[in-house]
C-alpha cells in the first residue's frame, strides 16, 4: 500500500520539523515535541524491522530454552521442575497455524511467553541455582547473559538515535 506506514510516519515527522517546530516557543511544548519526534523516529525504524527481529529472536530464544531444559530436566527441586514444565509447554505450543501469515502480534505473543520464561530462568538461577549440579548454574547464567547482550545489540537501531542525545 502506498504510502507505506514508514512513509506516513516520516511525513508526520517532517511536518513537525518544518511546519510546527519553528512556531513552538514554550519550553514545555518544545519538550513534548522532542518526545513525539523521538517516538516517531523509533516507530519509523520499528515498523520495518520489528517482525524480522521478533521472528529471529523467537528462533534464538527457543534454542536457548531447549539447551537450558536439558540442563534442568533431571532436577527434583520444585522450582526447576516447574520451570522445566513451563519451558516444555512453551516449546510445544503451536503459536499459529503453519499456513497462516506471521503477524507481528502473533510473533509478539510467542516472544512475550519466551521472555517471561527467560525472566523466570534468571530468577531461578539466582534463588535456586545451588540446587543444580556444580557448573550447571554458571553455564545457564553465562548463556542467558550472552543471549540478552546479543538481543540488545540486535535491537539497538530501534532505540538509537531515537532515544539518545540531549533531552533539551
Amino acid at each position: 500500500m502506498r504510502p507505506s506506514v514508514k512513509e506516513i510516519i516520516d511525513g508526520m515527522s517532517w511536518v513537525l520539523d518544518t511546519r510546527v517546530a519553528p512556531h513552538v516557543t514554550q519550553k514545555w511544548a518544545a519538550s513534548y515535541l522532542r518526545s513525539i519526534k523521538g517516538l516517531l523516529l523509533h516507530l519509523s525504524e520499528r515498523v520495518e524491522k520489528e517482525g524480522e527481529l521478533l521472528f529471529n529472536d523467537n528462533q534464538v530464544v527457543r534454542e536457548l530454552l531447549k539447551r537450558q531444559l536439558e540442563r534442568i530436566v533431571d532436577s527434583d527441586d520444585e522450582v526447576w521442575v516447574d520451570l522445566g514444565r513451563e519451558i516444555e509447554e512453551a516449546l510445544q505450543e503451536q503459536w499459529r497455524k503453519p499456513e497462516v501469515y506471521l503477524t507481528v502480534a502473533s510473533l509478539e505473543e510467542e516472544n512475550l511467553c519466551y521472555r517471561r520464561i527467560v525472566d523466570s530462568l534468571i530468577k531461578a538461577v539466582h534463588e535456586n541455582g545451588s540446587s543444580l549440579p556444580a557448573g550447571v548454574t554458571s553455564l545457564i547464567h553465562e548463556e542467558t547473559v550472552v543471549y540478552l547482550k546479543e538481543k540488545i545489540e540486535k535491537e539497538k537501531d530501534l532505540y538509537d538515535p531515537a532515544f539518545s542525545g540531549s533531552p533539551y
